[in-house]
């Protein structure tokens, strides 16, 4: 690609610009769960006419402008549970 630029692929790449743009708008929701942090990352991305580009890239801008949440995509999860049923997995325990 020239000789200024390399090509660059793969999750390597992909995780540090997703990091940041989930910081910025972390920083500007600070109460946000993961789940909607997700939802609100998935919707705002610029999808790309490649193929195995994923979900697109991320749109930090268009992300801290989105009109709200989408919800919680935790599903009710809750940490104290899951922590519990691996204390009773580990100790082969019943509930």
């Amino acid at each position: 690609v020239g000789t200024q630029y390399i090509q660059l692929t793969g999750t390597s790449v992909a995780a540090p610009v997703v990091s940041g743009a989930a910081a910025l708008y972390i920083e500007s929701n600070p109460t946000v769960r993961p789940g909607q942090l997700k939802g609100v990352l998935l919707a705002t991305t610029n999808h790309l006419a490649m193929t195995g580009t994923g979900a697109g890239y991320p749109d930090a801008a268009r992300a801290i402008a989105y009109p709200g949440l989408l919800g919680n995509a935790d599903h009710g999860l809750d940490p104290n549970n899951y922590l519990k049923v691996l204390y009773l997995a580990a100790h082969d325990l019943t509930t």
